[in-house]
């Protein structure tokens, strides 16, 4: 059979296909017991030698087919031979051996070595199945195929059983059928349910036991659905995808040595297949056992597993990996989590992993333990993923390395292995995934092996497809999460040094994702053969990302808050407990394409209280993250070590729905303010959106930053901060506190949340039942020893004093509020605070819990006399008081983004319970005020204050009033756009628009004095007024105090005031147009007012027509109404006429108010007389014929109909005149825009065209053609009258004769 084989599919069953043996019965099948199945290489081999030494002896046969791996990172040196002879230990083969295999044994640690060397396994065996060979095997890859599985007929279902033992597979596998649902491999049990351990006759039990697989097309051994079936001490050489791909439980992989697996994708030469395997996978698999395996020369990895439940029993141990591109790779895309959400994997030894040694990109936090890594690229990266940030979703994830060796290169490593990159690296999809850093050159060094790159985790899965490394690449990519951490525990580190004319590293940064790399927590690191200089090295950030597609006008963040917390010393080797932080300074003030630099500093920053500037060395003299004089730099590393600050990562975490659309950034972090200061700018995740090929300008407003508990901080947003935000100070368990000190523009009540639930401000006033504050006062700020979200804002300076602690999170909410300001003038003795209060609320109809007092202001005369102070001065704020739980925070997440496909949500992310998501409706509780509800509180405040009523309403005598805007909801991110739009050019950056909105906003948000009103004045007199014209210049009028000065603040813009115009006087026109319009910034524009009759003596009233107002209206100075203004049109203009014949032109009356042919009724009484004639110009054309016309009265136009030019030219005008004695300025002229003369011939041709063609066949196939000719002139002979589709007659055509073209042509 081959791949056009005709299939065998059984009811409710596998699809058996061909060149198969289905076994749904009982099938043994037992060979000659040949001992030990594979054992490791005692001595090198050369190429060229023919025999070669094992570790023990071995009861093979000679003639027998064996296998020898390869021991450098190239699979394709594994080789087959034939055995001729044994003599002990000593095995001789048919042919010499064309690659050296290596056999060392090298020094981990003191104590500890471990054997680097080939293995030699048995293929030969005396019970075969083997696939028929054919002339196209080896294109066509189709061998043969064992299947044990189950189908169902007649009500009776046979499942099959099979045990293997000695049993040689050969020429085996179907390429093309890689599905667990149909797995055309060597050997694969389908869905046979539970197997038990008997060894009697016919009982239901399943084993692959010293088996061997002799080359193979596909998989060698599957096992779906089928538990308990040991898989051990069996040999498979060469296949494609998985050698041993199990998706069962308590399946039992054992002693077995799994070669030669090749790439399905190299093979094919796929470039875009993202497939990824390994020579054991057990990814899907659960409580697998796995001992004493060797995984060697495997294309992409040794073992593909998502990890064993950390709360199983962890049953692996004394596993091997070599020759392989990743040796462990920790995959968990599609799979579901334990329910701890954490997995383990230990007791391996990997060596000569091209890429990576330990390979993670899980979603679970994960555990592991005793792993040996000699001579790999890298030898860990960790990577993990999810849950989403972009949802503002996270969990306190982790990963650790523990009682591991990672070793740079073994002695007498050989670089040469090194000059051809391994064959699988020829599929362009390998070779894009590959890590880069192997050769290298960085920072003017060369690179060679890594032990460990700083961790990434970022908020999703990110495709198959990109480098392995990476978290985003392009314009595509992941937010960094929200959680990460790596514990390196008891880990010793050997032989980094120079190599292969570079420098191995043990700790690097992760360039592939300059977001975020992740703290790294060591303990007890251990240094073999290491020199100084080797031990760390953080990279330059990458200047290619200052782009408006990635971190837009700075260097992205991520490679400048790489951390590593040595917690007894031992990463540096100075047994001084500290922290290892990067230069965040970098070409500060430097190279200026980096755009980093004090002009980046939001000026409030450096701006005192009264405006003056605050020079740079007295606030903040130091730049980078915060250091003493414990840190020391180490221009190799590019870091410091300090012994004396205890560092942590601070994440400021926008919650507002315009998150990804509004940037905050640069985000000023200033340490320690004064003498000492230390400023940090943070610049925020990059764009890495994609819309129609363009970047969707997203950048996810989470920013990441660096502090140093036990000191102040101040922060500082380069636009309008967050409205809802939260802070994380991470790994801080049993740490001091930061104290921030956030500014803020505009002055709101800031909520605070810890846990949800609110903390009172430090400044409460305890005395009332009600949510009130005690007037500020500096004695408010919370001490650093304070709980965690203490909290005192300040409304003088605009900054929020917050203590952030950790571990809880702290999530500041805005409330609006209308904060109001009253001047006033009323003895102590008769102010009674809860009657003000109460008479506020009744004029607004709200609940009096919404109104607060926050200040009192009172003067006196004399000192300590109460009885003569008088309340000079009420501050309120106007809003719902605090919620006990945080309610109506997190908002729905909001993307341009097209998923990138379909990933098992894992319950297990949450945010803090009391967090509510936005996809819930919220129910605000009885008598909450909304923004809108607030806006219309502003409106009435202000209106009933400008119309003279709020100082009777409230019984107090008003001397003034102040408001602020309540700050209104972030805005809903706006619709796509189209891909032209997204590619345009704007004349500025996003980040001068940005700035300039926040301007602007600040504008809209500052104090408003309001004053009030006394007087409404026109700005200037009504001239040049004509009947039916739009008024020009437009009426307009303010309102005025009575000192004269214009009031730009009349109510609020949410309810603005209207002013209403009306003839107040004149001979009998009506008024027509918008009469009545809002004051925008102080002025009520009248734009489309116009009068339908002219006439002298009129004049105009304007009032205020809203509010309700004792002002007098203004009236205008009488003026005159001219006549309706006429003009001259041409309705019929030409561009092109011909020589020496006659054309028409008509000349219109034109109504210049209305835009359109005059009226009779206009007209009446004006009778014109026109005249027509050609300017001068370069032509010599004569225009002769009737060149005046009469136009009677009521009539509109003139017809010269008998007009010719007698001389071809370009650029012909011609002047129309009509005068009549009647009309007020006497006459209207226009003039024609240029036409042209173009010759005229005598004689012309008319061409007559035919087409005849023949058609035999039923009508409906050519109607559409036929319907294609009907405005020419065509004849067809035998079409049926009806058009009908339905018509079947047979018709014979010898049609479309006699097409005519249109004569004028």
């Amino acid at each position: 059979g081959d791949h056009l084989t005709e299939d065998m599919s059984l009811p409710n069953g596998p699809n058996v296909g061909a060149k198969a043996l289905g076994v749904f019965g009982f099938l043994d099948m037992h060979g000659l017991d040949t001992g030990k199945q594979f054992v490791k290489l005692a001595g090198d081999i050369n190429a060229g030698d023919s025999s070669f030494e094992v570790v023990e002896s071995v009861a093979w046969n000679v003639g027998s087919e064996i296998v020898i791996t390869s021991t450098s990172y190239e699979l394709k040196e594994t080789e087959k031979r034939v055995i001729t002879d044994i003599s002990g230990t000593t095995i001789t083969v048919d042919q010499p051996f064309e690659f050296k295999h290596t056999t060392k044994t090298v020094s981990v640690d003191d104590g500890k070595d471990v054997q680097m060397s080939g293995e030699v396994g048995l293929l030969s065996k005396n019970v075969r199945i083997v696939g028929n060979d054919y002339p196209d095997i080896d294109e066509e890859q189709f061998g043969g195929r064992v299947i044990v599985g189950t189908f169902m007929q007649d009500g009776i279902t046979y499942t099959g059983y099979g045990r293997f033992e000695n049993v040689e597979f050969a020429t085996a596998g179907q390429d093309g059928w890689y599905d667990y649902f149909d797995p055309r491999y060597a050997l694969a049990f389908l869905d046979t349910g539970d197997t038990i351990e008997s060894g009697e006759p016919n009982v239901e039990e399943s084993y692959v036991k010293k088996c061997s697989f002799n080359y193979v097309y596909n998989t060698a051994i599957g096992v779906f659905g089928s538990n308990n079936i040991p898989v051990e001490d069996n040999v498979i050489y060469r296949f494609t995808n998985d050698g041993i791909f199990v998706e069962s439980i308590n399946t039992k992989i054992n002693n077995n040595l799994v070669a030669m697996g090749e790439s399905i994708a190299r093979i094919k030469m796929q470039g875009k297949n993202p497939s990824f395997f390994g020579c054991i996978n057990i990814v899907r698999a659960s409580n697998t056992t796995l001992y004493g395996n060797v995984m060697a020369g495997c294309a992409q990895a040794g073992i593909y597993t998502m990890g064993a439940p950390c709360e199983s029993d962890l049953q692996m141990d004394n596993n091997e990996i070599h020759t392989t591109m990743h040796g462990i790779h920790m995959n968990s895309y599609g799979v579901s989590r334990p329910e701890s959400g954490c997995v383990q994997i230990a007791n391996f030894n990997i060596w000569k992993s091209y890429d990576y040694g330990v390979y993670t990109k899980s979603d679970s936090s994960i555990q592991i333990s005793n792993i040996v890594a000699v001579d790999n690229g890298v030898g860990f990266l960790p990577y993990g993923w999810g849950p989403s940030s972009d949802s503002h979703l996270f969990e306190e994830k982790y990963m650790s390395i523990s009682d591991s060796q990672i070793v740079g290169v073994s002695d007498g490593y050989d670089c040469s292995e090194e000059e051809t990159k391994p064959d699988v690296f020829m599929a362009m999809g390998e070779k894009k995934r590959k890590w880069p850093g192997r050769g290298q050159w960085v920072n003017g060094k060369k690179l060679h092996h890594v032990g460990m790159l700083w961790p990434i985790f970022q908020a999703k899965y990110f495709k198959m497809e990109f480098p392995w490394h990476v978290g985003l690449i392009g314009p595509e990519g992941t937010n960094p999460a929200l959680r990460g951490i790596v514990h390196v525990n008891s880990v010793t580190f050997s032989n980094f040094g120079t190599s292969c004319g570079g420098e191995d590293i043990v700790f690097r940064t992760n360039p592939g994702d300059d977001d975020m790399n992740w703290p790294i927590n060591a303990t007890n690191i251990k240094y073999r053969s290491v020199n100084d200089n080797n031990k760390i090295y953080i990279d330059e950030p990458i200047a290619s990302k200052i782009s408006p597609a990635d971190c837009t006008d700075f260097d992205c963040d991520g490679l400048k808050k790489a951390l590593i917390f040595d917690t007894d010393g031992s990463v540096v080797g100075d047994s001084s407990p500290g922290t290892i932080i990067p230069d965040s300074a970098f070409e500060w003030d430097g190279n200026p394409a980096r755009g980093l630099g004090y002009y980046r500093v939001p000026k409030p920053m450096i701006t005192t209280l009264s405006g003056d500037k605050i020079e740079y060395g007295d606030k903040m003299p130091n730049t980078g993250i915060y250091r003493d004089n414990t840190c020391l730099y180490n221009d190799v590393w590019r870091a410091y070590k300090c012994s004396g600050i205890q560092h942590r990562i601070m994440i400021i975490e926008s919650m507002d729905r315009d998150t990804k659309i509004r940037r905050l950034s640069p985000l000023a972090v200033l340490a320690n303010p004064g003498s000492d200061g230390y400023i940090d700018l943070v610049n925020g995740p990059q764009d890495h959106s994609c819309c129609s090929g363009y970047t969707c300008a997203e950048r996810l407003s989470t920013l990441f930053s660096m502090v140093a508990t036990g000191i102040e901080y101040e922060i500082m947003f380069s636009s309008i901060p967050p409205q809802n935000f939260r802070l994380h100070l991470l790994h801080n368990d049993g740490g001091e506190a930061v104290r921030l000190k956030i500014w803020f523009p505009k002055q709101q009540r800031l909520d605070i949340y810890v846990d949800g639930k609110f903390i009172n401000p430090n400044n409460i006033d305890t005395t009332k039942e009600s949510y009130n504050l005690l007037p500020p006062d500096n004695s408010y700020i919370p001490a650093l020893n304070e709980m965690n979200g203490a909290n005192y804002f300040d409304p003088i300076s605009g900054h929020l004093y917050v203590n952030l602690k950790g571990p809880s999170t702290i999530d500041i909410k805005t409330q609006p509020v209308v904060v109001l300001k009253m001047g006033m003038a009323v003895p102590i003795e008769n102010f009674f605070e809860e009657n003000v209060i109460g008479n506020i609320a009744g004029l607004l109809g709200i609940d009096p819990s919404n109104i607060r007092v926050t200040n009192i202001v009172r003067e006196g005369s004399v000192r300590n006399k109460r009885s003569a102070e008088v309340i000079t001065s009420m501050e309120f704020e106007i809003g719902p008081p605090p919620l006990d739980d945080l309610e109506n925070f997190v908002p729905e997440e909001y993307t341009y983004t097209t998923p990138q496909g379909e990933v098992t949500v894992n319950p297990l992310y949450s945010t803090p319970p009391a967090t509510t998501a936005s996809t819930t409706p919220w129910v605000p509780p009885e008598n909450y005020l909304s923004f809108d509800q607030l806006q219309e509180v502003q409106a009435k405040l202000a209106n009933e204050f400008q119309t003279g009523t709020l100082g009777a309403a409230l019984n107090l005598e008003l001397t003034g009033l102040q408001m602020e805007e309540p700050i209104a909801p972030p805005n809903e991110p706006p619709a796509y756009t189209s891909p032209e739009e997204r590619a345009e050019v704007l004349p500025v950056t996003w980040a001068e628009q940005t700035a300039q909105n926040d301007t602007e906003l600040l504008e809209v948000y500052a104090e408003v004095t309001l004053d009030v009103p006394d007087s409404i004045k026109l700005t200037q007199e009504l001239m040049n007024v004509k009947e039916m014209q739009v008024i020009d210049p437009a009426p307009a009028v303010y309102v005025a105090t009575s000192t004269g000065k214009m009031i730009q603040n009349l109510g609020d813009d949410s309810d603005p005031w209207q002013c209403t115009v009306s003839i107040l006087s004149g001979p009998g026109g009506q008024l027509q147009g918008t009469v009545t319009v809002p004051f925008e910034k102080g002025i009520a524009v009248f734009d489309n007012l116009h009068i339908d009759q002219g006439g002298a003596d009129y004049v105009l009233q304007f009032e205020i027509s809203y509010p309700n107002n004792n002002l007098v209206p203004a009236e205008s100075q009488p003026f005159e109404i001219a006549g309706r203004p006429l003009g001259l049109e041409y309705t019929d203009s030409k561009s092109l006429v011909p020589e020496k014949l006659n054309f028409t032109v008509m000349p219109t009356i034109w109504d210049e108010a209305l835009s359109s042919a005059a009226e009779s009724g206009v007209l009446a009484g004006l009778s014109w007389e026109c005249s027509i004639s050609l300017l001068a110009g370069d032509n010599t054309g004569v225009l002769t014929g009737t060149l005046t016309k009469t136009i009677a009265a009521g009539e509109n136009s003139a017809v010269f109909d008998d007009l010719s030019i007698d001389a071809p030219g370009l650029d012909y005008r011609f002047a129309t005149e009509c005068s009549s004695p009647d009309y007020e300025t006497g006459s209207v002229v226009k003039v024609s825009q240029p036409f042209s003369v173009h010759d005229y011939p005598e004689t012309g041709m008319m061409k007559n065209s035919a087409i005849d063609f023949q058609f035999t066949g039923t009508y409906d196939k050519i109607m559409d053609v036929m319907a294609a000719f009907e405005s020419s002139v065509v004849e067809c002979q035998n079409c049926p009258n009806s058009q009908s589709r339905s018509e079947s007659k047979k018709v014979s055509m010898d049609a479309l004769k006699k097409v005519q073209f249109p004569p004028s042509i």
